[in-house]
C-alpha cells in the first residue's frame, strides 16, 4: 500500500505511539517520524531542556513549526507527542494534512507502561507524576476524542497496525 496521505498518531505519553509507529512504517514500508525526536535533533538540545530554558511555549512552537516541515514531505508515519494536540493551529493543521489515529490508552496501562521511562518527559518528572499523568489525561482526553480515528492502544501492536491498515484501505478506495 501506498500511503497517499501522511498519518500522524496521537495520543497520552506511554500509549505507544512510537512503537506502533515505527511497525506500521515498516508494514508500510514508508518513513516514520517522531516529531520529539526530530525536534531534538534539529534543536540540538533534549526537550526537558528545551522546556527548562525556553519554556512550554516555545516548544509548542517548534513542533508547529517542525510538524508545518515535515507535512510538506513525502507522506510518512508521524509520532506526534503527548501535548502537541493542546495547539488549536497545530490540530487542524495535521487533521488537514494527515489522517490522525489517537491511541487510546487507559490511566492504569499509562502509569505501569511510564513507571520506569519518565525520563525525557519534562511534565511527568515530579514526584507525585502519578497525579500528574491523570490530570494531563483528563484535560487532553476531549481533545484526543476530536481525532476521526480511535484505536484501542490496549491491544497488540500487531492488532492496531490491522486496524489501522484495514481502516486505511477502506477510507483509500
Amino acid at each position: 500500500m501506498i500511503l497517499k496521505k501522511h498519518i500522524t498518531l496521537c495520543g497520552m505519553p506511554g500509549s505507544g505511539k512510537s512503537t506502533v509507529g515505527k511497525h506500521l512504517a515498516e508494514r508500510l514500508e514508508t518513513n516514520f517520524v517522531d516529531l520529539d525526536a526530530f525536534i531534538e535533533e534539529n534543536e540540538q538540545m533534549f526537550i526537558p531542556e528545551i522546556f527548562k530554558g525556553k519554556g512550554e511555549a516555545v516548544f509548542r512552537e517548534m513542533e508547529m513549526r517542525y510538524l508545518s516541515l515535515l507535512l510538506r514531505q513525502e507522506p510518512a508515519i508521524i509520532a506526534l507527542g503527548g501535548g502537541a494536540l493542546t495547539s488549536e493551529r497545530l490540530f487542524d493543521l495535521a487533521d488537514e494534512l494527515s489522517d490522525m489515529v489517537y491511541l487510546s490508552v487507559g490511566l492504569p496501562t499509562l502509569i505501569f507502561r511510564l513507571k520506569d521511562e519518565r525520563t525525557g518527559r519534562p511534565l511527568l518528572s515530579a514526584p507525585e507524576w502519578e497525579g500528574r499523568l491523570a490530570e494531563l489525561e483528563q484535560s487532553r482526553r476531549p481533545v484526543f476524542e476530536r481525532v476521526k480515528w480511535k484505536m484501542d492502544g490496549e491491544m497488540t501492536v500487531e492488532e492496531i497496525i490491522e486496524h489501522i491498515v484495514k481502516q486505511l484501505e477502506t477510507e483509500w478506495e
